[in-house]
């Protein structure tokens, strides 16, 4: 039998960037500025398998498999537009906060 996706809301709360998701009624990531790859990171700490739908505005935006998002952000930089890359390629800038350094959210760290 087929697994059911896991259908995440991406909520705008406010104008910088940050994004809260939304899953099965209940706050998944509270403030995240990559909220889909998020999202999966913390659905795939949970067990959770198979297909993520991802939902903006109302209308589907994404489909991807979660433990392929799980090891995956993107990345922008002034040089090259965003690009999504594999966690492992990413390197901390001196003026990164804790919580980018470790790549984890606070709805993460408060899953623990």
């Amino acid at each position: 039998m087929a697994r059911r996706p896991a259908k995440i809301i991406i909520e705008p709360i406010d104008r910088r960037g940050n994004y809260r998701v939304i899953y099965r009624k209940r706050v998944l990531v509270e403030k995240s500025r990559d909220p889909e790859f998020d999202a999966a990171r913390v659905l795939y700490s949970r067990g959770k398998r198979g297909k993520l739908i991802s939902y903006a505005n109302g209308t589907r935006s994404l489909i991807m498999d979660i433990g392929w998002a799980a090891a995956r952000m993107t990345l922008e930089t002034p040089a090259r537009g965003p690009r999504t890359i594999l966690r492992k390629e990413w390197k901390p800038s001196k003026e990164a906060s804790p919580a980018q350094t470790s790549g984890r959210t606070a709805a993460f760290q408060n899953s623990r």
